[in-house]
């Protein structure tokens, strides 16, 4: 015969015990004090509940019929989450927060996607937070729960970094695994091999990949969409109407205005808005030669940016070009660029024999307005003579009269 020992539960745990015989389970909860049956066991043990708060949501698998459910604080309200007979714990879930100039994308176990976005109307006290259904205005940030069989969209964005800051340096595409350290050769213990495999686990399971076409350009991985003003930096190879190649550098300026039309058309809005601009700003430069170039380059840019704002493009992917900056051009071909070189040191030349002969003026002017007013000074002083002789010889005939 077997006995089982007294097992004592405190408030917040609980135990599931499950018939070798039959195959039945029972859930019982403490505070309380509980003696198995002989053909009872207990493969879990003791367990502590879980705590249900405004910051933590628990899902639940139901072993008869596979549903899940997600319990929080919505839709619970014993605070305490003790799941039942034939229940089991999935995953204990966060709140995720949405800042007010942030959006993510969830999608369903039927494709359809949500988007939550931080510009929307903030949560209210007693509100269910894990409703998937759209809201608009108010721009305080927003919070939701990760619904049952849903996961969030990353998306592969292109990277376009500032040139100068890369230059020397290999470009290498980011990691396609988020919180994954980087295989650098070194051996890793069988603990990091366990953890990593975990992290993988994790993020499979909050995470789908949205499909981008292919580039040659890095990419990163993001699933919190910025919708402030960014930067993207860009460096063309374009020719000029008298057959010049030149390579212009500069910034370009961008905004995410709709990421409902944007997750609808591209998962790459970085990258559309690098090429379209590529393509409008060739065609402009390739409409101009070499001189005009050089003498309005700023006008020329200024020309395709104002035919960007009105292309039905970026409206379309929920995009909006904010300005369009060159910070520099270079000629490809040496002997081109020996050529303007040789201007440009003509020119710097010229600009300082200009100067030097305007110093040169100046201290001319500056000598020749001195001798002026010495010789007016001169003139007063024969005058001032004169009339001071006039009067000696007035004064001295006077007497001579009388």
């Amino acid at each position: 015969n077997r006995s089982n020992k007294k097992i004592v539960l405190e408030k917040d745990e609980y135990i599931r015990l499950v018939d070798r015989l039959s195959g039945g389970e029972r859930v019982e909860q403490g505070p309380s004090t509980i003696v198995p049956t002989p053909t009872e066991v207990s493969a879990q043990g003791v367990q502590k509940a879980i705590p249900i708060n405004v910051g933590t949501a628990v899902e639940v698998r139901n072993k008869l019929t596979g549903a899940r459910a997600l319990y929080t604080p919505c839709n619970y309200e014993g605070g305490i989450f003790v799941p039942e007979a034939l229940q089991e714990i999935v995953e204990v879930r966060s709140l995720i927060h949405v800042l007010p100039h942030e959006a993510m994308i969830v999608r369903d176990v039927e494709g359809k996607m949500t988007v939550y976005s931080g510009r929307e109307d903030v949560v209210q006290a007693g509100q269910c937070i894990t409703d998937a259904g759209d809201v608009s205005g108010g721009v305080g940030g927003t919070a939701f729960f990760l619904p049952p069989f849903s996961k969030i969209v990353r998306m592969s964005w292109s990277t376009y970094a500032n040139p100068v800051n890369s230059a020397g340096t290999t470009t290498s595409t980011p990691s396609t695994t988020l919180n994954n350290p980087e295989d650098d050769g070194t051996p890793t213990t069988p603990i990091e091999d366990g953890n990593r495999r975990l992290e993988e686990v994790v993020e499979s399971s909050m995470y789908v990949d949205q499909a981008s076409p292919p580039g040659s350009s890095p990419k990163r991985k993001v699933t919190t969409i910025d919708m402030r003003t960014q930067k993207s930096f860009y460096t063309y190879e374009v020719r000029t109407s008298d057959n010049v190649k030149l390579e212009v550098s500069g910034t370009i300026f961008w905004q995410i205005e709709d990421v409902r039309k944007m997750v609808v058309i591209t998962g790459d809005p970085e990258g559309d808005v690098w090429a379209r601009s590529r393509s409008l700003l060739i065609s402009k430069i390739s409409e101009t030669d070499l001189a005009t170039f050089m003498s309005k380059a700023s006008d020329i840019v200024d020309a395709a940016f104002a035919n960007q704002t009105s292309d039905p493009f970026f409206e379309d992917r929920g995009l909006k070009l904010v300005s369009m900056e060159m910070t520099g051009y270079t000629p490809i071909d040496q002997n081109t660029k020996d050529t303007l070189q040789g201007i440009i040191r003509q020119t710097v030349n010229r600009i300082n024999e200009l100067e030097k002969q305007r110093s040169e003026n100046d201290v001319l002017m500056e000598k020749l307005t001195a001798d002026i007013d010495l010789e007016k000074n001169r003139t007063m002083l024969i005058e001032t003579q004169a009339e001071n002789s006039r009067l000696l010889a007035e004064t001295a005939g006077a007497p001579a009269r009388g």
